[in-house]
């Protein structure tokens, strides 16, 4: 062979060589740069799975009551003649302002204890006055087998029989000694909240307690979680609850409106699609 023909083989092999490295280099960097920007998707596929919901509401409890003055008083009346009365039934006066002045030798004054309204009471020339504070009070009362659905805090719904004004209140204190009564054996305990002034001394009300708490089947919980529906998914909340015989009694978590999904399995994930 030649020496022009070797030279030219040789020129051959050194091109396919080049070529196939080229090849070689193109297929690992393609390798590396796939491996290296790769991304992991995960893909949340719908339940088929025939499940079961609740929607949850207040267990409210209704009452009676009455409005009351916080603080009233029948004010000392100074010895003496009557000189100045400053007010008359149905005022409505000021901590501090002067109300009436006697004279028996020297003057004497009385003064309105806080802000409220006022009656007077006349009897043979000697005028008395009562005061009713500002403040007014919710009164009423809850029987021993509902004690346990009412907690001070507790909000409650107050609204007038006879003008239907209504105010949302919470429970400011709650008797643990029951009312003596002698028209009933069941004992009783009383209640307060106090209220604006849409509201008048006197007046008769009607009561809803809400409930804070939910009762939810035991099937419904696994390990102090449930998962709710939000959305077309589940959604997995932690909450508070009581174990009763046949159901939880569930004190934090939950709230009215929630859709509680009643036969949770272990298909069902935080997240998940569920069809309703």
């Amino acid at each position: 062979m030649s020496t022009k023909q070797n030279k030219f083989k040789k020129t051959h092999i050194l091109v396919a060589a080049v070529l196939l490295l080229a090849v070689l280099i193109s297929l690992i960097g393609g390798a590396f740069i796939s491996g290296a920007f790769k991304v992991k998707t995960t893909e949340t596929k719908d339940s088929n799975h025939n499940y079961r919901f609740l929607t949850l509401s207040n267990d409210s409890l209704s009452l009676t009551g009455k409005i009351v003055a916080s603080q009233s008083q029948t004010l000392d009346r100074p010895n003496g003649r009557l000189i100045a009365l400053k007010i008359k039934t149905g005022d409505t006066v000021t901590k501090n302002q002067l109300l009436m002045t006697t004279y028996d030798g020297s003057y004497h004054n009385v003064y309105a204890p806080y802000n409220g309204s006022v009656v007077v009471k006349d009897s043979e020339g000697n005028a008395n006055i009562e005061i009713y504070s500002d403040q007014l009070l919710l009164s009423a009362s809850v029987s021993e087998y509902d004690y346990s659905k009412v907690q001070v805090g507790q909000s409650v719904q107050v609204a007038s029989i006879a003008n239907g004004y209504e105010q949302t209140t919470q429970i400011s204190s709650l008797a643990k000694d029951s009312q003596v009564s002698s028209l009933s054996t069941t004992a009783k305990y009383a209640l307060s909240a106090n209220l604006d002034r849409g509201f008048i001394d006197g007046q008769s009300v009607k009561i809803t307690v809400l409930s804070s708490q939910f009762k939810i089947p035991t099937g419904s919980v696994k390990k102090n979680t449930v998962y709710l529906l939000k959305n077309g998914r589940a959604i997995k909340r932690r909450i508070k609850a009581d174990k009763e015989s046949s159901y939880y009694l569930v004190t934090s978590g939950l709230k009215t409106g929630d859709r509680l999904i009643l036969n949770p399995d272990k298909r069902l994930k935080n997240g998940c699609k569920v069809n309703e």
